[in-house]
C-alpha cells in the first residue's frame, strides 16, 4: 500500500509541475487486439502428500483505453483489458496416477498509466511510463476431474489484487485523424487461489504481460492561435462578433480539429 501511495503522489506532483500544454486539450482513444501471457505457475503438495501443478497459458483479448494529453510530454491513460487464458490443474496421486483438467480464467485488468511521450513531433509517437492496475476474476474456475468411471468437479476461486508495472508503446499517424499503434505492458501481481470452501490459500505470481495492436482516432479542442494542431481536418465553432486578433480571426472562437 505504501508503494501505491508513493506512486500516486508522484503522479500528482509531476502533473502539477508540468509546463503548459501547447494544445488546450487532447484526447486519444485506444482500441486494440491483445495477446496476454499470464506466467502463472504453481507446484506444491496437498494434505495427502499428492503433487499439485497449477499453470496458466496465454490468450487473445481486447483492450479499450482513453488517454488525456496534458502537454507534448505527459499523458494519463485509463484502460481496461479483457482476456480468457487457459489454466490447467494436474494432480499426481499415488492411488489414481496423474489426473489433469483445464478451464479458462476470466481475467479483467483496469490500468492507469502515466505516459511520457519521448518522441511526438513527427508521424511516430513513442512513449513509456509506469502503470498501476487492478486485476479481478469474476468467475470461479471449474475443473471436471475424471477417475475411472467417476467424475468430480473442483472449484477454485481467486482473489482480486493490485499490480505495478510499466508500459512502452508507439503510435503511427496515418493521416485523416487516425493512428495505428503497438504497446506492451508488464505487471507484477500476486493473487490468492484456493479451492472453494477451503480457508488455506496459495499466493501465486500471475505477472501478466500484454501485447496490443490497434488503431483509433485522435481529437483535440484548442483556441485559435494554439500551436501543435494539424490542419488535416477541422470543423469551426460559432464565430463571435469580436475584434479580430493578429491572425485575423475573432478572439474567443473555438475550433474542433482532428489530428
Amino acid at each position: 500500500m505504501t508503494t501505491l501511495r508513493m506512486a500516486a503522489l508522484t503522479v500528482i506532483v509531476v502533473l502539477v509541475a508540468a509546463p503548459p500544454a501547447r494544445a488546450a486539450e487532447q484526447w486519444q482513444t485506444h482500441l486494440a487486439a491483445t495477446w496476454t501471457d499470464t506466467s502463472l505457475g504453481y507446484d506444491g503438495l496437498d494434505s495427502d502428500g499428492d503433487s499439485i501443478h497449477f499453470n496458466g497459458g496465454d490468450s487473445p483479448g481486447l483492450s479499450l483505453g482513453l488517454e488525456r494529453r496534458f502537454n507534448d510530454l505527459l499523458g494519463l491513460e485509463i484502460a481496461i483489458d479483457a482476456s480468457r487464458p487457459e489454466t490447467r490443474l494436474t494432480l499426481d496421486t499415488v492411488e489414481f496416477g496423474s489426473i489433469s483438467a483445464t478451464d479458462r480464467l476470466d481475467l479483467w485488468t483496469v490500468r492507469v498509466g502515466l505516459n511520457f511521450h519521448l518522441i511526438s513531433d513527427g508521424p511516430i509517437d513513442l512513449y513509456l511510463g509506469p502503470t498501476v492496475a487492478w486485476l479481478f476474476t469474476p468467475a470461479s474456475l471449474s475443473y471436471v476431474v475424471h477417475v475411472d468411471t467417476m467424475s468430480q468437479t473442483l472449484k477454485v476461486k481467486s482473489d482480486n489484487g493490485f499490480g505495478l508495472g510499466g508500459t512502452v508503446g508507439a503510435d503511427l499517424d496515418l493521416g485523416g485523424g487516425w493512428t495505428v499503434g503497438v504497446s506492451y505492458t508488464y505487471l507484477k501481481v500476486d493473487l490468492g487461489f484456493a479451492q472453494e470452501g477451503d480457508t488455506d490459500k496459495a499466493s501465486l505470481a500471475l505477472d501478466p504481460s500484454t501485447l496490443r495492436l490497434g488503431g483509433a482516432p485522435v481529437g483535440r479542442v484548442n483556441t485559435v492561435g494554439g500551436t501543435g494542431l494539424s490542419p488535416r481536418a477541422h470543423v469551426s465553432g460559432p464565430r463571435m462578433p469580436r475584434r479580430p486578433d493578429a491572425h485575423g480571426v475573432p478572439a474567443g472562437e473555438l475550433r474542433w480539429r482532428l489530428r
